[in-house]
Order: C-alpha cells, then structure tokens, then sequence
C-alpha cells in the first residue's frame, strides 16, 4: 500500500555534518526527507532522479538511491552542476515498476537550499559577488515626425472665434494675446495665435456699451459698461477692481501714466480718474464732449465735442490748452489720432484736417469737396504710417497723401454705393478697411493695389488690429477673425 502522507511530507534538507559518511569537502550534506514517522512500506524504495527539458525522468547516471533515510551521497555543488535548462530535482518512492514523483525543486531552489548553509559549513566561504543585473536599454521610440503645417497666403482665414452678439468693439491685441468685447456682454481674451479661449468676463449687460474696446495697460483690461468701468487681470480674466462714476459710461477708456480718461453722462463730460483707486483727479468743463474715445499723447488728451470742435487739455490737471473749430457745419464723428507731434482726423463732409499737437494751428486740409452720401455713413479714422496719411471719404474713395507735402500719392475706388465701414489699420506695407459689402481689404500702401479681399457673414464696422503679420477684425455676424496679412 502506498502511504498517502507522503506526498505532503516530503521536503529537501540540507545541513553541515562533518562526521556522516557523507560528509563532503566542505562538510555539506542534503537530504530528501520523508517526513517523520513516514513508513515507506516493504518493497518500497526511495530514490532521486533528474528530469531534463523533454519532461522525462532519466534513469541511469542520475538516477541516485538514497540510504533508508533518503541521502544524497553525491557532492551537492557536482550535482547542481550537472543539472541544466529546466532540470528539476526529483524525489521518487518505487515499488516494482510502479514510482510515484512525490516532490520536486528546480535548479534554482535547490541553490537556494544549499548556499546558506554552505557559508556557515566553512568559515572561509566567501560568497561570490552578485553579477549587476545587464540593463537592456528599452528601444528608443521612433519620434512621431510633426505634422509640417500647411503654408497660408495672403487673405486666408487662420481661424475665427464666434461670440453670442454683434461684434463692434475694437480688438487689442498684447502678448499674444487679443482682446475684445461683444454685445453679448462679455469681453474675451483670445489666444493669437490658435484662437482657443483663454477666459471671459461677463459685465451682466447685453448691450453695445456692455463690453466695449478694452485697452491693456501693465497686465490689466480696462473697459467700460453702462455705469461701470472695469479692470480684469489680462492673464486671468479676473475682476481687480470696479468703478461706478455715477451716470452712464459712454466711450472705452484711454489709459496714460495710471491714470483712466473716459467720457460720462448725456452731457459728455470728460474723466480723469486714478486707475488705482478711482479718486476723481478731474473732470472736464466743456459739458459737449462726443462719445468717441479720447487719445492721449505726452501728457495731453486730445478728444471731440458735439458742436465740431477738438479740444487738448494737460492730462493731470484738466486745463484747457487750445481749441480748433472745424466750422461750416462739419463734424467730427470718428477718432482721433496722433502721431509726430500732429493730430489727423476726418470731418462728416469727407476733408482730411491736420492740426499742430502743440498749438492746435491748422497745419493744413485736404479738401474732397461738397459730397452728399447716400448711405448716410460717416467717414472712419484715418491712419498713419511711414509719412504717409491714409483716410476715407464720403465719395467712397480710400486716399493716401503725404503727411509733410499733403500730396495725393493714389486713391482706391470702391464699388458703386460701397464706403469703407470700419477704421483703417495700416501695417507690413498694406492698408486694411472693412466695408459695407462685408469684405475686409488689403490695399497695397505705396501703390494703391488691392491685394486681397476675405468675405465675412455680415458689416465689418469695428476697428482693425494688424500685428505679426496677422490682421483680427470683428463682424456683425459674431464673429472674431484672424487672416493672414503676408503669408505665413
């Protein structure tokens, strides 16, 4: 009868014994141990065999008998040795030519098995250094070769950004960043160059003056809406501060050396207050001012008033310093702007005027003549670059003239019945205008040849901004659009 605990009592021993009979070398014995009180029965015989890779067990050389205790007799470390591959060690009981495999170790635990023990048998063992573990390098991974982008021209859309509301405000655009303000309430800072949102701050007021032209100034926004002006930190859209000037805020701000500048009430009067912390430094007198945004220039405001004239007062202290009266009936309805010391700006009737910045003495005028429009749009702001004067008329002509010489150097036509319906932007050598068939334009600026022209879903009549190559307007149809001013 075959004992069934057999199994369960087999294990591999390994000892020092200088006095056995089978005392190695180094004074190393194993043992495949029963168990105790294990009767392996008459007939029964304990032996050890090795199996080798094709999994059978090989008689003969390595097939070892053991003493009625189960010793191995040979060296431990010749028999390890002569194991190899996927060896095991096995302990077998055998009765005829029936044998059961009662237990087996593989190269590897029968090394474990012995290698403590062989320190302790011989006080002069020293154990052999542990290999450093060969790193293999991981396979270096091949690069994902970049998507070369596809090169734009002149006149292609980059991308375009769609608000809930008209678009109307001006953009500014700093750092890479642009900025503007829709009638849906919020003004937006926009990546430059994906488009993608930074952040967006919502006034609460669903209405043209809800979030008008921003202007950036040391890391903030400021921008006005309906009784408020607001300044937002430009990284992270957060309120810094808000102002209530009492009575309705009607034009952006222009800001200068801490100091906002802003228009306020039916009655047009002009503000100065510290950016900081509103304190009310001045306020001007005049009770005629227009709402249209003041400039500031080397500590002087420049700004227009209802009745047709233009007006600079000392930035700091609000004081009068000259007025220039257009007359005859014409009136000033766009921006100002100035630059070498001259103020350009364009009167309802179409005539380009220019004023000493200092003085306020007429410099001189280019005179288009009597023009009635039909479309009863009045001419946008100039602009001004390398000497050259660029503007708008009633007649629905673009110009440029030279600033020194009031030469006419060219003129673009518009279409029949079309007027330039947005500021003009002049930049990289090319003049850009909305107009009122819901094109933008680029007009070459020293020949007057159009260049390139992008439709989009409604009027453009918010100012451009043109920067690295990249012209950003807004239109009617909610939208914001980045195009490509010279080939990217």
């Amino acid at each position: 009868m075959w004992s069934s605990d057999i199994v369960d009592r087999v294990r591999l021993v390994v000892w020092c014994n200088f006095n056995s009979a089978v005392e190695q070398e180094n004074g190393l014995a194993a043992l495949i141990d029963w168990g105790a009180g294990a009767n392996l029965g008459p007939g029964n015989r304990s032996t050890v065999a090795v199996r080798f890779d094709d999994g059978e067990v090989q008689e003969g050389v390595w097939e070892l008998s053991t003493d009625s205790n189960g010793t191995i007799a040979p060296d431990p470390d010749a028999f390890i040795s002569g194991m190899k591959g996927e060896s095991r060690l096995v302990a077998r009981v055998s009765r005829g030519n029936r044998t059961s495999i009662t237990a087996q170790w593989d190269v590897a635990g029968f090394r474990d098995a012995v290698q403590p023990i062989e320190a302790r048998c011989d006080p002069n063992y020293v154990p052999p250094p542990t290999p450093t573990p060969t790193v293999t390098p991981l396979p270096t991974a091949t690069p994902i070769p970049t998507a070369t982008p596809t090169p734009t021209k002149p006149g292609d859309l980059l991308w375009r950004y769609k608000t809930e509301g008209s678009m109307l405000s001006a953009q500014s655009v700093v750092d890479g960043v642009v900025y503007f303000g829709s009638e849906d309430g919020y003004l937006y800072a926009v990546d430059a160059d994906s488009g993608k949102r930074r952040w967006r701050y919502n006034t609460g007021y669903t209405e043209y003056w809800g979030a008008p032209s921003p202007v950036v100034v040391d890391g903030v926004a400021y921008f006005s809406s309906t009784g408020y002006v607001y300044a937002v930190d430009a990284d992270s859209g957060d309120l810094l501060r808000r102002y209530e000037p009492g009575g309705s805020v009607h034009s952006s701000p222009a800001a200068a050396d801490g100091i906002l500048y802003f228009f306020r009430g039916f009655s047009g009067s002009l503000y100065a207050m510290d950016a900081v912390t509103g304190y009310l430094r001045w306020r001007s007198s005049t009770g005629r001012v227009k709402f249209v945004a003041p400039a500031v220039v080397d500590s002087v405001v420049y700004f227009v008033s209802n009745d047709g004239e233009i007006l600079a007062v000392d930035a700091y202290s609000g004081d009068l310093l000259w007025v220039y009266a257009i007359g005859s009936g014409d009136k000033v309805s766009s921006s100002l702007v100035v630059a070498d010391g001259t103020v350009y700006f364009v009167s309802t009737h179409g005539h380009l005027y220019v004023v000493d910045a200092t003085t306020g003495d007429l410099l001189w005028r280019y005179e288009i003549g009597p023009v009635y429009d039909e479309t009863g749009r009045v001419p946008s702001s100039p602009a001004v670059a390398n000497g050259v004067v660029y503007f708008s008329s009633t007649d629905g002509y673009l110009y440029a003239v030279d600033a020194d010489s009031a030469g006419l150097l060219w003129r673009y036509g518009m279409s029949p019945g079309d007027r330039v319906s947005s500021s003009l932007a002049a930049a990289d050598g090319a003049v850009y205008f909305g107009l009122t068939d819901g094109y933008v334009y680029a007009v070459d600026a020293a020949l007057g040849d159009l260049l390139w022209r992008y439709e989009t879903g409604d009027l453009v009549s918010s100012s451009l901004a043109a920067a690295d190559g990249v012209v950003y307007f807004g239109s009617e149809d909610g939208y914001v659009y980045a195009v490509d001013a010279g080939g990217r």
